[in-house]
């Protein structure tokens, strides 16, 4: 009997290993798969760039009689460059995104020209400050996808600092077919401001403007 328990006991013990061992390679498989998939993802993102910079420097230069249009390809350029470089950038300095949004808004104004009215009032003394990185270009986008803007009704976008918080400041004329919108960036920037500060930002209308707050961070902090 002794002998039977000893052999059913090693027979158990076996069949454990043998599991566990499974687990462990299944495991190992995994994590193979997982870092080549992201091997590859990184060799995508590095070629991507390359090929659209490429691009853009190709068109730049079949245009050289067209220096609107040349201008336009250096912003474009300038604006892409700036998502690569802060690409695994969570917070910017308020100097970084305030440039960003300058480029964008210089190409939007080429489509929507005098339907589209905008001014940035920021101090120096902010430019030092930090904020999460892309988010006054969402906020300029979200204004200019959701509201109207033509010749006779321009949308008209103020940006401005209060009370530490960056406001967006738009007319408030929203279109009366939307736009389809995920709403993934508002909600994306919401919850990354939940971790980087206890300042809730502030989406509101007053009387014929909407507002844009969001929290600006001390890099002491």
């Amino acid at each position: 009997i002794e002998k039977a328990l000893e052999a059913h006991h090693l027979m158990v013990e076996n069949k454990t290993l043998s599991y566990k061992n499974q687990e462990l390679l299944l495991k190992t498989e995994r994590q193979e798969k997982e870092y080549i998939r992201s091997q590859l993802e990184n060799l995508r993102k590095q070629l991507n760039p390359h090929f659209l910079f490429n691009c853009l420097n190709t068109l730049h230069a079949m245009v050289p009689e067209a220096p609107d249009a040349r201008k336009f390809i250096q912003k474009l350029s300038a604006a892409y460059r700036y998502l690569l470089d802060h690409n695994d950038e969570n917070i910017v300095t308020v100097a970084d995104e305030l440039g960003f949004v300058e480029n964008y808004f210089y190409l939007q104004k080429v489509r929507f020209k005098n339907a589209l009215i905008y001014d940035i009032d920021i101090s120096e003394q902010v430019l030092s400050k930090m904020i999460p990185s892309s988010s006054g270009q969402l906020l300029v986008e979200n204004a200019i996808k959701h509201n109207i803007a033509t010749q006779e009704q321009p949308l008209e976008i103020f940006l401005y600092v209060e009370d530490d918080y960056l406001v967006v400041k738009n007319s408030f004329q929203h279109k009366l077919i939307p736009e389809v919108s995920t709403r993934i960036g508002q909600q994306n920037l919401k919850e990354r401001l939940r971790y980087l500060t206890y300042k809730e930002p502030e989406f509101y209308q007053e009387g014929a403007f909407y507002y844009s707050r969001i929290p600006i961070l001390d890099p002491k902090d």
